[in-house]
């Protein structure tokens, strides 16, 4: 079969209709062939509580699948400003049943919390964003991920406070030295 570009959209408008749901679930089914992987999240409304049972049907779905052929993983969740959603939000499962695609090149990450022990970055990552987002804790854990993605070449990271109950602190690395941090 060949390889696919999933494209999925929530928004508000989407959580009002059950057919888009269904839509979701046969697109979902089919993550094993995907090549691209885009899940964009745009509610605006006080839906939070469709909103999150939604965006946890996604990324469940997304954890029970493999995705050998995934070369681009990206997913983009709108600002929960104005809902009671600890933003950037933080899923706990490993994602694809805890097997990392190897082809997987570029991920882009928007308000969406993950951990560098959750052993998702391969090492074919080549272009990561993270945007109002983390992944560290500290400097000493944001030069050892640096370091475990060897072919990285092109990083941005953008850093929202987060609600969670993991604070991150960026002072001064206790294990590196200030000016120069070989990362090879």
């Amino acid at each position: 079969q060949a390889p696919l570009d999933l494209r999925l959209l929530i928004t508000d408008r989407t959580l009002s209709h059950p057919s888009s749901t269904v839509a979701n679930q046969l697109a979902l089914a089919q993550i094993s062939r995907a090549r691209t992987f885009t899940l964009k999240v745009n509610v605006f409304l006080d839906s939070d509580r469709q909103l999150v049972p939604a965006l946890l049907d996604v990324l469940k779905s997304v954890s029970q699948t493999e995705a050998p052929l995934l070369e681009s993983f990206n997913m983009h969740i709108h600002d929960f400003t104005s809902h009671n959603i600890a933003c950037p939000f933080m899923y706990q499962m490993p994602l694809f049943q805890g097997k990392i695609p190897l082809r997987l090149h570029t991920m882009s990450l928007r308000n969406f919390r993950v951990r560098v022990s959750d052993g998702f970055w391969p090492g074919s990552l080549h272009v990561l964003n993270l945007r109002r987002g983390c992944a560290w804790k500290n400097v000493d854990e944001m030069v050892d991920f640096l370091r475990s993605v060897p072919n990285l070449t092109n990083l941005t990271f953008t850093f929202a406070e987060s609600n969670s109950e993991e604070p991150v602190d960026f002072t001064r690395s206790e294990k590196h030295p200030i000016r120069c941090v070989p990362l090879a």
